[in-house]
């Protein structure tokens, strides 16, 4: 029945039968829009829904990984390179991931120390984003339209030795041993781990 609907307003899709699951690249996802809002990025798998890419804050109930039902219309917009993505709003979850999340934070003296902990995680299936370095906070009139310039610069080039990390934990993989082997072989050190706050 989907199927049908959506061939007969124009959208080609591949297979005769079964679920949805192309590529209709990549968007900016809206979680929570009626509270705080976080802006996560995903990948549309079909007109109306998307799967998380992002590692979305615990608090905000969602998962990397999690299929996601959205709104159609733009609500702001992001640029990601040379190319303007509008966001969609998050209507509800509509298949949790298997994935769960942890929070680390690290002491790292350089680069090559994030790069060895990359490197690590490359071998696993689950992996990491370095919230310190890549998260921004927006006014909900740029969240909701198009960031200005002064945004820009939150995202600092300066050194910052402690790292905040979102980690999307895949079931089997002992996140606590890989942590604990990239300590051994960097100068990097950890610091916290946040399990209780896994979901």
């Amino acid at each position: 029945m989907a199927r049908k609907m959506w061939e007969e307003n124009g959208i080609t899709l591949t297979g005769s039968a079964g679920p949805i699951e192309m590529d209709f690249g990549m968007t900016p996802a809206r979680l929570n829009p009626d509270e705080n809002g976080e802006v996560v990025w995903a990948t549309r798998i079909d007109p109306v829904r998307a799967r998380i890419d992002s590692i979305p804050f615990p608090e905000s109930g969602f998962r990397h990984g999690d299929v996601v039902l959205h709104d159609g219309a733009a609500v702001g917009y992001r640029k990601l390179e040379a190319h303007e993505y509008p966001v969609f709003n998050v209507l509800e979850l509509f298949e949790r991931s298997g994935y769960t999340t942890c929070v680390a934070t690290v002491s790292v003296e350089c680069d090559s120390d994030l790069d060895a902990l990359e490197k690590d995680f490359s071998a696993i299936q689950s992996h990491y984003e370095d919230w310190t370095r890549n998260v921004r906070t927006l006014c909900r009139a740029c969240s909701e339209g198009q960031p200005h310039a002064q945004h820009d610069h939150e995202l600092k080039d300066e050194w910052f030795p402690e790292r905040r990390l979102g980690i999307a934990v895949y079931p089997g993989d002992d996140i606590q041993q890989i942590l604990a082997n990239w300590q051994k072989k960097t100068a990097g050190r950890v610091l916290s781990i946040e399990p209780e706050i896994m979901h």
